[in-house]
Protein backbone atom coordinates (compact mmCIF):
# COMPACT_ATOMS: atom_id res chain seq x y z
CA UNK A 1 0.00 0.00 0.00
CA UNK A 2 1.52 3.34 -0.98
CA UNK A 3 1.76 6.07 1.58
CA UNK A 4 -0.53 8.56 -0.14
CA UNK A 5 -3.26 6.37 -1.65
CA UNK A 6 -6.03 7.41 0.72
CA UNK A 7 -5.12 11.10 0.62
CA UNK A 8 -4.62 11.11 -3.15
CA UNK A 9 -8.05 9.53 -3.58
CA UNK A 10 -9.62 12.19 -1.36
CA UNK A 11 -7.83 14.93 -3.33
CA UNK A 12 -9.02 13.45 -6.62
CA UNK A 13 -12.63 13.42 -5.43
CA UNK A 14 -12.33 16.97 -4.02
CA UNK A 15 -10.86 18.37 -7.22
CA UNK A 16 -13.41 16.46 -9.29
CA UNK A 17 -16.11 18.28 -7.33
CA UNK A 18 -14.37 21.60 -7.98
CA UNK A 19 -13.91 22.24 -4.27
CA UNK A 20 -10.97 23.96 -2.60
CA UNK A 21 -9.16 22.73 0.50
CA UNK A 22 -10.68 25.65 2.42
CA UNK A 23 -14.24 24.76 1.35
CA UNK A 24 -13.92 21.14 2.44
CA UNK A 25 -12.04 22.02 5.63
CA UNK A 26 -14.80 24.45 6.56
CA UNK A 27 -17.49 21.78 6.09
CA UNK A 28 -15.41 19.26 8.06
CA UNK A 29 -14.59 21.80 10.81
CA UNK A 30 -10.85 21.23 10.52
CA UNK A 31 -7.95 23.36 9.38
CA UNK A 32 -6.86 23.50 5.75
CA UNK A 33 -3.39 22.44 6.97
CA UNK A 34 -4.82 19.22 8.46
CA UNK A 35 -6.79 18.46 5.29
CA UNK A 36 -3.66 19.09 3.20
CA UNK A 37 -1.66 16.71 5.42
CA UNK A 38 -4.39 14.07 5.00
CA UNK A 39 -4.29 14.47 1.23
CA UNK A 40 -0.49 14.17 1.11
CA UNK A 41 -0.45 11.12 3.38
CA UNK A 42 1.38 12.79 6.26
CA UNK A 43 -1.56 12.40 8.66
CA UNK A 44 -3.89 9.46 9.14
CA UNK A 45 -7.39 10.85 9.81
CA UNK A 46 -9.76 9.46 12.41
CA UNK A 47 -12.89 7.63 11.25
CA UNK A 48 -14.91 10.63 12.45
CA UNK A 49 -12.85 12.97 10.27
CA UNK A 50 -13.01 10.63 7.27
CA UNK A 51 -16.77 10.39 7.67
CA UNK A 52 -17.03 14.19 7.77
CA UNK A 53 -14.80 14.47 4.66
CA UNK A 54 -16.98 11.96 2.80
CA UNK A 55 -20.09 13.93 3.79
CA UNK A 56 -18.50 17.22 2.69
CA UNK A 57 -17.59 15.65 -0.66
CA UNK A 58 -21.06 14.09 -1.02
CA UNK A 59 -19.75 10.54 -1.36
CA UNK A 60 -20.42 7.43 0.73
CA UNK A 61 -17.64 6.54 3.16
CA UNK A 62 -17.02 3.21 1.42
CA UNK A 63 -16.01 5.13 -1.71
CA UNK A 64 -13.19 6.76 0.27
CA UNK A 65 -11.96 3.30 1.34
CA UNK A 66 -12.25 1.92 -2.20
CA UNK A 67 -8.78 3.30 -2.98
CA UNK A 68 -7.30 1.29 -0.13
CA UNK A 69 -9.01 -2.01 -0.81
CA UNK A 70 -8.35 -1.93 -4.55
CA UNK A 71 -4.63 -1.39 -3.92
CA UNK A 72 -4.20 -4.44 -1.69
CA UNK A 73 -1.94 -6.62 -3.71
CA UNK A 74 1.22 -8.35 -2.53
CA UNK A 75 4.33 -6.36 -3.23
CA UNK A 76 7.34 -4.66 -1.74
CA UNK A 77 6.73 -2.60 1.37
CA UNK A 78 9.32 0.09 2.00
CA UNK A 79 9.93 1.32 5.55
CA UNK A 80 9.95 4.85 4.15
CA UNK A 81 6.33 4.35 3.03
CA UNK A 82 5.07 3.08 6.39
CA UNK A 83 2.09 4.90 7.88
CA UNK A 84 2.17 5.91 11.52
CA UNK A 85 -1.01 4.77 13.24
CA UNK A 86 -2.38 5.78 16.62
CA UNK A 87 -3.55 2.81 18.67
CA UNK A 88 -3.77 4.90 21.86
CA UNK A 89 -1.03 3.01 23.68
CA UNK A 90 1.14 5.56 25.55
CA UNK A 91 4.83 4.81 25.18
CA UNK A 92 4.30 2.90 21.94
CA UNK A 93 4.61 3.87 18.31
CA UNK A 94 3.00 1.76 15.62
CA UNK A 95 3.58 1.89 11.87
CA UNK A 96 1.60 0.03 9.23
CA UNK A 97 4.34 -1.35 6.98
CA UNK A 98 1.95 -2.93 4.51
CA UNK A 99 -1.13 -5.00 3.79
CA UNK A 100 -1.67 -7.73 1.27
CA UNK A 101 -4.14 -10.33 0.13
CA UNK A 102 -2.95 -13.89 0.78
CA UNK A 103 -4.21 -16.60 -1.56
CA UNK A 104 -7.02 -14.25 -2.68
CA UNK A 105 -8.74 -14.98 0.64
CA UNK A 106 -7.10 -13.50 3.71
CA UNK A 107 -5.98 -9.92 4.09
CA UNK A 108 -2.87 -9.50 6.25
CA UNK A 109 -1.34 -6.45 7.90
CA UNK A 110 2.27 -6.05 8.99
CA UNK A 111 2.83 -3.54 11.80
CA UNK A 112 6.06 -2.39 13.36
CA UNK A 113 5.81 -1.60 17.08
CA UNK A 114 8.37 0.43 19.04
CA UNK A 115 7.68 -0.07 22.75
CA UNK A 116 9.32 2.13 25.40
CA UNK A 117 10.10 0.83 28.90
CA UNK A 118 6.90 0.77 30.95
CA UNK A 119 4.61 0.84 27.90
CA UNK A 120 1.67 -1.55 27.98
CA UNK A 121 -1.50 -2.43 26.12
CA UNK A 122 -3.56 -1.53 29.18
CA UNK A 123 -4.17 -2.72 32.73
CA UNK A 124 -6.61 -5.43 31.66
CA UNK A 125 -6.52 -8.17 29.04
CA UNK A 126 -8.45 -7.56 25.84
CA UNK A 127 -9.37 -9.69 22.85
CA UNK A 128 -9.68 -9.07 19.13
CA UNK A 129 -11.35 -10.73 16.17
CA UNK A 130 -7.98 -11.15 14.46
CA UNK A 131 -5.19 -13.66 14.80
CA UNK A 132 -1.89 -12.02 15.77
CA UNK A 133 1.58 -13.36 15.12
CA UNK A 134 4.06 -11.31 17.14
CA UNK A 135 7.83 -11.39 16.59
CA UNK A 136 10.20 -9.56 18.92
CA UNK A 137 13.14 -8.04 17.01
CA UNK A 138 14.76 -6.14 19.92
CA UNK A 139 14.44 -6.12 23.71
CA UNK A 140 11.88 -8.13 25.66
CA UNK A 141 8.14 -7.88 26.26
CA UNK A 142 5.94 -9.76 28.70
CA UNK A 143 2.68 -11.13 27.34
CA UNK A 144 -0.20 -12.41 29.43
CA UNK A 145 -2.22 -14.71 27.19
CA UNK A 146 -5.31 -16.49 28.49
CA UNK A 147 -3.96 -16.21 32.03
CA UNK A 148 -0.46 -17.47 31.20
CA UNK A 149 2.55 -15.12 31.53
CA UNK A 150 5.18 -15.38 28.78
CA UNK A 151 8.39 -13.36 28.46
CA UNK A 152 9.38 -12.92 24.82
CA UNK A 153 12.93 -11.80 24.00
CA UNK A 154 14.52 -10.86 20.67
CA UNK A 155 14.03 -13.71 18.21
CA UNK A 156 10.93 -15.10 19.99
CA UNK A 157 7.49 -15.24 18.39
CA UNK A 158 3.98 -15.79 19.70
CA UNK A 159 0.70 -16.68 17.99
CA UNK A 160 -2.40 -15.24 19.64
CA UNK A 161 -5.60 -16.75 18.25
CA UNK A 162 -8.62 -14.54 17.58
CA UNK A 163 -10.82 -14.22 20.64
CA UNK A 164 -8.01 -15.03 23.10
CA UNK A 165 -7.66 -12.49 25.93
CA UNK A 166 -4.17 -10.98 26.16
CA UNK A 167 -2.15 -7.98 27.23
CA UNK A 168 1.50 -6.97 26.90
CA UNK A 169 3.91 -4.82 28.89
CA UNK A 170 7.56 -3.82 28.57
CA UNK A 171 8.93 -4.26 32.12
CA UNK A 172 12.51 -3.84 30.89
CA UNK A 173 14.82 -0.85 31.09
CA UNK A 174 15.32 -0.71 27.34
CA UNK A 175 12.95 -0.17 24.42
CA UNK A 176 11.61 -3.19 22.55
CA UNK A 177 10.68 -3.58 18.90
CA UNK A 178 8.09 -6.02 17.63
CA UNK A 179 6.52 -6.99 14.33
CA UNK A 180 2.82 -7.86 14.33
CA UNK A 181 1.28 -9.90 11.53
CA UNK A 182 -2.49 -9.49 11.83
CA UNK A 183 -5.20 -11.42 9.99
CA UNK A 184 -7.75 -10.57 8.87
CA UNK A 185 -6.71 -7.03 8.07
CA UNK A 186 -7.49 -4.11 10.33
CA UNK A 187 -5.92 -1.58 7.95
CA UNK A 188 -9.15 0.32 7.14
CA UNK A 189 -9.67 0.80 10.88
CA UNK A 190 -6.02 1.79 11.36
CA UNK A 191 -6.14 4.21 8.48
CA UNK A 192 -9.29 5.69 10.02
CA UNK A 193 -7.42 6.27 13.27
CA UNK A 194 -8.86 3.60 15.50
Amino acid sequence: MEKTELGAHIRKIRKGRGMTLAQVADKVSCSTALLSQIETGRVIPSLKTLSAVAKALHVPLHEIFAAISSAREPGVFRRADARAVNLDRPGSEFALLGSCLLDNRVELDLLEHACKPGAQSGPESHEHDQDNLVYVTEGAVEFQVAGETLLLAAGDALHIKAGTPYRWVNHGQTPAKLLWLIAPSIAPRLIAGS
